[in-house]
């Protein structure tokens, strides 16, 4: 049987392409790449921002047990403590009990349960200046407590009576 009309093939012959389409494509995951660095650089400044209050905190716990110490120690006749408490940044706090060379009066506190550092401390110039032969070195940190700082006070308060 003849046939008089044209045959159409069923599959869509290829379709017209965009192209924008791979530009849009990289577009979107471009903006959502920089999505996800902008929230994950809001998170680290969260964490820094939250770091700074911990630290602030920190630093203010070791200089209220810093002051306290120095204070309970410079009460004890015959201790000398180092350095003025408006220049202490750090969380040490260095003395020496007179009568008593610095490695005797360490070992004593040691003696005692009480673990601190006699010595020149890597400083031998400033012991030379500071004209001592050492002193015994008291290290603070955000997790001592004022507690130890009194038994500390107490310790070298009983060794002091004791000599």
């Amino acid at each position: 049987m003849p046939r008089d009309y044209l045959e159409y093939d069923d599959e869509p012959q290829e379709s017209y392409r965009n192209p924008l389409k791979p530009f849009l494509i990289a577009l979107v995951v471009l903006l959502l790449l920089f999505a996800v660095i902008i929230v994950l650089l809001y998170m680290r400044l969260q964490t820094a921002n939250t770091r700074a209050e911990t630290l602030s905190q920190e630093l203010t716990a070791v200089q209220v047990q810093l002051d306290d110490l120095r204070a309970q120690l410079s009460s004890i006749d015959g201790v000398t403590v180092y350095g003025r408490a408006e220049d202490a940044h750090v969380g040490v706090l260095s003395f020496n009990l007179s009568g008593m060379d610095s490695s005797e009066l360490a070992d004593a506190l040691d003696a005692r349960g009480l673990c601190l550092r006699g010595g020149l401390h890597c400083a031998p110039c400033m012991h030379r200046y500071l004209g001592t032969q050492g002193t015994v070195r008291a290290s603070v940190g955000p997790y001592s407590t004022l507690e130890e700082m009194d038994i500390l006070a107490a310790e070298v308060q009983a060794i002091r009576d004791k000599t």
